[in-house]
């Protein structure tokens, strides 16, 4: 990863039971970082490790075995369908489709099945003008709320709830904040999750985000002008600075402060753990 600590910290909370064979590492430049590790673990055997290289598609600094592009299906040509400057493309599409062995359309749940055929006959049609068609496979993937889990801003524990329609942290409805990539996924799971409790404000911030104080007396004083004792956030937003967020809403007892857990649910799992297990094998 080469961009900012919340990630890595969110990821080693999430990986703490095997933290042992795990190695993180973050850096700009991926190939000084990977030389790093290297040096900082002479006994690691290369035969049997597994690199991933979060966000690499377009870094050339090192080559991969093989590459799996994920595709936000509720905004697959990016912002604007263009590059960089004029959109948020970094290369063509179909150029980045011929380097990768795997495209997961993720999000698949968060848009009709009818945008989902027509995004998958799109992409299809890409990997036909592909040379090696034949040996590209795709696929897609959904986003499923895990669990509801309340924070205890007086030691940081978290609490996993049931919600349901009588839930009385919800019933005067829910502010939403995140500082994430894709704000308008967790927007929309919060609005189908919730149902039929109120989003009554969603307050995004740029991905990799650190919360200022003035960032956390906005969305608490939102929260107070709206009469909503309820504040949602993700697990990537709590774990880039918990201690950060307890200190200050510990002072704010008439909130209450919740994460949405999720995870991730590929809609065809065999295929991709076959896709992992050849990965492997060719390391």
């Amino acid at each position: 990863n080469g961009y900012a600590n919340d990630e890595i910290s969110f990821l080693k909370h999430k990986y703490r039971w095997n933290s042992s064979r795990i190695l993180f590492a973050v850096g700009s430049n991926r190939h000084l970082t990977v030389s790093h590790i290297l040096k900082q673990n002479p006994a690691l055997n290369l035969h049997n490790t597994l690199g991933i290289m979060d966000d690499g598609l377009q870094n050339g600094s090192i080559i991969p075995h093989t590459s799996v592009l994920l595709v936000n299906a509720l905004s697959p040509l990016g912002s604007t369908g263009y590059l960089i400057p004029a959109g948020t493309l970094r290369e063509p599409l179909l150029q980045s489709i011929q380097r990768v062995k795997l495209v997961i359309l993720h999000n698949s749940n968060l848009i009709s099945s009818h945008r989902l055929k027509v995004l998958l006959r799109f992409f299809h049609k890409l990997n036909a003008k592909c040379s090696d068609a034949q040996s590209r496979k795709i696929t897609t993937s959904s986003i499923q709320v895990n669990a509801l889990l309340s924070i205890n801003t007086s030691n940081q524990s978290l609490t996993q709830i049931h919600l349901n329609h009588h839930s009385p942290s919800f019933s005067n409805g829910v502010v939403a904040f995140c500082a994430i990539a894709n704000p308008q996924g967790f927007q929309t799971l919060l609005h189908e999750y919730l149902t039929p409790h109120s989003i009554l404000d969603f307050i995004p911030f740029v991905d990799h985000h650190q919360y200022t104080f003035s960032d956390l007396e906005f969305i608490s004083n939102r929260a107070l002008q709206l009469n909503v004792k309820s504040l949602i956030l993700t697990e990537k937003d709590w774990y880039r600075n918990p201690s950060q967020l307890c200190a200050y809403f510990n002072s704010k007892p008439t909130l209450n402060l919740f994460i949405l857990q999720v995870h991730f649910v590929p809609t065809q799992p065999q295929l991709i753990s076959t896709f992992i297990h050849q990965c492997l094998i060719k390391t």
